[in-house]
């Protein structure tokens, strides 16, 4: 698992580093930047050996989306990253339950439809297929209190868990005049219908002037990640599954 996961972290950097190469390189490249800001909600459940805490909370997210594209194809890589927290009462002690949760997305796309519209050449319509990977990393660490005859015993357990969900997808743009993109993208992964499986969604509305600062635009939208992994035995079990959703606000840089 550590390998792996030094693995994959690796290929993001070296991904970086081409990327910021290819993006003044040649003028054939199109790339960008996209810093967001996520307001995550977590809604789901989520069990840590024996211990059980159903969640719904939400918490202030962020996501980093680099994308890069010589004429039909393209490559992307995508981190995000939150962290939240359930409690949860047995009434003879109590479960607190705390995640560290990042996801790591890379892979590659290709421009398969593009329809200019008569008369409105500054319109047009593509749809986008895309494969690739979805790695995530995910800390949890459970702690147990009770009172037993007036001592108070507590137990810790901690568990470091990832895994990568193969992903297809496509995206479908609509771009207005030029300065305004509405962009729809969902993708599904996994390797198990029953104990390992995924799906992504993201809306955008994206307005970019003409005028001024061409080169950035403004987004907002929507975004879903549902996922469902189970894992493990005993103290090392986990059963996650999570359905995690909230709006987007951001900016993208085009080079």
């Amino acid at each position: 698992m550590l390998v792996r996961k030094i693995f994959f972290k690796l290929n993001l950097i070296i991904f970086f580093i081409c990327f910021t190469n290819l993006c003044f390189a040649s003028k054939a490249w199109k790339a960008e930047i996209q810093p967001l800001l996520w307001d995550v909600e977590f809604n789901g459940r989520v069990q840590v050996a024996n211990q059980i805490a159903h969640v719904d909370k939400t918490k202030l997210g962020g996501e980093l989306i680099l994308k890069a594209d010589l004429y039909k194809f393209g490559v992307f890589a995508n981190i995000m990253y939150s962290r939240m927290s359930g409690k949860t009462d047995h009434g003879l002690y109590v479960a607190n339950i705390s995640n560290q949760f990042s996801v790591y997305t890379g892979g590659f796309s290709y421009e398969l439809y593009k329809h200019t519209f008569p008369y409105l050449i500054e319109n047009s319509f593509t749809i986008v297929p895309y494969a690739g990977a979805r790695y995530t990393v995910k800390n949890s660490d459970a702690k147990i209190t009770a009172f037993w005859f007036g001592h108070k015993i507590s137990k810790q357990i901690s568990q470091h868990n990832q895994w990568t969900d193969p992903i297809v997808g496509m995206t479908l743009n609509m771009l207005l005049e030029k300065e305004w993109l509405l962009s729809l993208g969902g993708d599904i992964g996994g390797t198990s219908t029953e104990n390992q499986y995924s799906y992504s969604t993201l809306a955008l509305i994206r307005y970019q002037s003409q005028r001024i600062l061409s080169n950035i635009s403004i987004a907002f939208g929507y975004q879903v990640l549902d996922q469902h992994y189970v894992h493990g035995r005993t103290d090392n079990y986990l059963n996650w599954n999570m359905k995690i959703t909230g709006p987007v606000l951001g900016v993208f840089l085009s080079f």
